[in-house]
C-alpha cells in the first residue's frame, strides 16, 4: 500500500491551516506561490521523497524562466516555511530547505530627497488627490499601505497624535484572476503599530484635507461610503495603491524630480533627513518609522516612546517655510 504523500496535496493542507491565522495580504502571497508555481512543478513529487537537491532544481528553474532574484527568494522562504511546519509535525525528518544554498540578492538601490526637495514636493502636490499619502509618508514615515489605511479616528487632535494601527493592503484572488484591495486590522509587525507625533503643520493640514472632504462629499457624485479614511480619491473613492505609485511617478516626472524615486522612497528620505539632517540617532528614528530592529533603520534606511522632539524638530524647520507650503485647493 502506497502511503506516500502527494507533495501538492500537503501545500493544500498547509494553505487551509495558515488561511485564518496569517494577514490575508500574507495569505494570499502563500496562495499565488502554491497555486502558479509550486503546484506545476512538483505535481510528481511526495512528500516523503523530495530533496534539497529538488528543491534547488525549482529554485534554479525560475531564476532560469526569468523571475528576479528577490522573488525567488520570496519563493524559498515560503517552501522554508512549509517544511518548517512539516518538520514540527513529525511529516518530515528535516526541513529540506535549509539545505539549499541562499538566493543571492543586489543590494536594492534607493532614491532619497533632501529636507528641502520634500518641501518643493508638497508645493507642487498640494492640490492633487495624491497629496494627503504624500505626506503622511514624507513627514511621518508612513508606509503607502499604513498611509491608506489611516482613518480620521486614528487621529487625535488635541494630543497631536496619529495611531497606526491598520493598513490597506492589496490581495490576489488566484481562483478570480484578480486583484482585491482590502484593510486589514493590523499592521506589518508588532512595531509598526505606534503612535506619532504630529507637528502644527501635520495637524494644520490633515485639518485642511478633512474640511475639503467635508465639502466635497456635498456633491451627489461624492461617494459618502469612504468618509472614514484620511486618504480618498476626486470623488471618495479608496486609492489604489498601484495607481498612487503610478501618479506619483508622474508628479516627479512633471516638476523636473529624479524620477527614480519611488513612493516607499518618501519613507527613506524621512529616515535619512532625521537621521542626517535634523541629527536623531537611530533609535528615535527606528521608532518613528516602526522598525522591529534598529539594525534594519541603520543599514537600510540611513520598544519605548517615539521622541516627540522629533515632531518640534520637523515644526521648526517648517516654520519659515509656511508661505510656500500648501493651502486649501
Amino acid at each position: 500500500q502506497n502511503t506516500k504523500t502527494p507533495i501538492n496535496e500537503y501545500f493544500d493542507q498547509w494553505l487551509n491551516i495558515k488561511k485564518n491565522k496569517v494577514k490575508p495580504s500574507t495569505y494570499s502571497g502563500y496562495k499565488i506561490h502554491i497555486e502558479k508555481h509550486f503546484k506545476p512543478f512538483f505535481k510528481d513529487f511526495y512528500l516523503e521523497t523530495i530533496t534539497s537537491t529538488d528543491i534547488e532544481r525549482y529554485l534554479s528553474s525560475k531564476l532560469d524562466d526569468g523571475l528576479s532574484a528577490q522573488t525567488v527568494k520570496s519563493h524559498r522562504s515560503t517552501l522554508r516555511t512549509i517544511f518548517s511546519f512539516a518538520y514540527k509535525h513529525n511529516d518530515v525528518k528535516e526541513n529540506l530547505v535549509k539545505k539549499t544554498d541562499a538566493v543571492k540578492t543586489d543590494k536594492f538601490d534607493y532614491h532619497t530627497l533632501s529636507f528641502a526637495e520634500i518641501l518643493r514636493l508638497l508645493e507642487v502636490a498640494k492640490c492633487l488627490n495624491d497629496y494627503p499619502p504624500v505626506l503622511l509618508s514624507s513627514l511621518l514615515g508612513l508606509r503607502r499601505s499604513e498611509a491608506l489605511g489611516l482613518r480620521w479616528k486614528d487621529i487625535n487632535f488635541e494630543k497631536r497624535v496619529a495611531y497606526i494601527r491598520s493598513t490597506y493592503v492589496r490581495t490576489y484572488d488566484v481562483e478570480g484572476h484578480k486583484n482585491n484591495l482590502v484593510l486589514s486590522e493590523s499592521t506589518k509587525n508588532a512595531s509598526s503599530r505606534r503612535s506619532i507625533p504630529l507637528s502644527d503643520f501635520v495637524v494644520s493640514e490633515l485639518k485642511k484635507i478633512k474640511q475639503q472632504q467635508s465639502e466635497r462629499a456635498k456633491s451627489p457624485k461624492y461617494s459618502k461610503q469612504n468618509l472614514e479614511y484620511v486618504c480618498l480619491g476626486k470623488y471618495g473613492g479608496l486609492i489604489n495603491p498601484q495607481n498612487l505609485s503610478r501618479h506619483f511617478k508622474k508628479i516627479l516626472k512633471d516638476n523636473d524630480f529624479d524620477t527614480s524615486v519611488r513612493f516607499h522612497d518618501l519613507r527613506h528620505s524621512c529616515a535619512t533627513f532625521l537621521h542626517e539632517e535634523f541629527g536623531f540617532d537611530l533609535k528615535d528614528v527606528s521608532l518613528y518609522l516602526g522598525h522591529s530592529d534598529v539594525k534594519t533603520t541603520g543599514n537600510i534606511y540611513i520598544h519605548g516612546k517615539v521622541n516627540k522632539k522629533i515632531a518640534d524638530t520637523i515644526n521648526n524647520n517648517l516654520k519659515s517655510c509656511y508661505s510656500i507650503l500648501p493651502k486649501v485647493c
